[in-house]
């Protein structure tokens, strides 16, 4: 298997605040090489590096020294700019690349931060109305979209909280493959271009990033057990204060749904995506457009890169 080959290693959602992602005392959480990956980590958000100036962990050497590409998958209300200029003008990284902006997307920086919202609020919304909502309720929702939004979006947050991190995961992969497909696209275009690594994250580094590690271990075609066990690190490594005990309010998130990364929220992710598209390799990425010129483009920069 191609992952034999590859150096080994010894969300929590869109929409929550800045106010509750910024504590730049602590260290970088979450931190990893992808499972079979080269060059390719992963980590939570990424303001306590704005308390670094001298890297001494593990994650500040490679993020801040080793790195050539860091991918945030999350949106603007879940980041920290100033913390964040602090330590990308610290230690060399050029402004930040928005996507959604339309800023153009060079190859040639050395240290860049590219800035790709994977699960925006309206889009997953839409989602939700679109493959849901029962037919009765399709048929109210162009109504209540206009007289009474409150009670469309309880009903859309009733669904979304009943299926949990399982459906989120749906939700981002079935409304955001254009993205996904761009971010493996850029990382594959640097992993072809210079020898520096890549790190993406999101804030806790398990959802949104969780998707795009299942995507690229699939490419290299390791099993559904190592795609499993990968996602369930996080639930290991997670920081156990961010568990939560308290129940949402009508209308809202219910947090202790998307506490964690279990076993079984990445086993429903895949039986969904293999109901829908066969496969996730090579089903869902011909579907997103990251074809087999892609794929292979992206399997020989690692299997160069397990030589180095």
């Amino acid at each position: 298997m191609l992952s034999q080959l590859c150096v080994l290693p010894l969300v929590l959602l869109v929409f929550l605040p800045v106010s509750n992602i910024c504590t730049a005392a602590m260290t970088v959480e979450n931190f990893r090489l992808v499972g079979g990956m080269s060059r390719i980590y992963r980590c939570a958000k990424t303001e306590p590096l704005s308390a670094v100036t001298e890297p001494e962990t593990e994650a500040e050497c490679i993020i801040l020294q080793q790195t050539g590409l860091v991918v945030d998958l999350r949106s603007d209300m879940e980041r920290d700019d100033e913390l964040g200029k602090e330590w990308m003008d610290r230690f060399g990284f050029q402004t930040p690349l928005d996507v959604a902006a339309g800023d153009v997307i060079p190859s040639s920086l050395e240290k860049r931060v590219m800035r790709i919202d994977v699960q925006p609020r309206a889009r997953i919304m839409e989602y939700i109305s679109k493959s849901w909502l029962s037919p009765s309720q399709k048929a109210m929702s162009p109504m209540l979209a206009l007289f009474n939004p409150d009670a469309l979006h309880e009903i859309r947050m009733e669904y979304l909280n009943e299926r949990g991190l399982a459906g989120l995961n749906e939700a981002i992969m079935e409304s955001g493959g254009a993205d996904l497909c761009l971010a493996l696209r850029e990382m594959t275009k640097h992993l072809e271009n210079t020898d520096s690594s890549i790190v993406f994250h999101c804030v806790q580094g398990k959802d949104r990033t969780g998707v795009l590690s299942m995507l690229c271990q699939s490419i290299l075609g390791m099993s559904e057990e190592e795609i499993i066990e990968e996602y369930f690190k996080s639930e290991v490594m997670r920081n156990p204060s961010v568990a939560v005990k308290r129940v949402a309010a009508k209308g809202r998130f219910d947090k202790r749904k998307f506490n964690g990364a279990p076993r079984e929220s990445m086993i429903a992710t895949l039986a969904f995506i293999k109901s829908k598209h066969s496969s996730i390799c090579p089903g869902y990425l011909d579907s997103i457009r990251f074809d087999k010129s892609w794929r292979d483009r992206f399997i020989a920069c690692q299997i160069q890169g397990s030589k180095l």
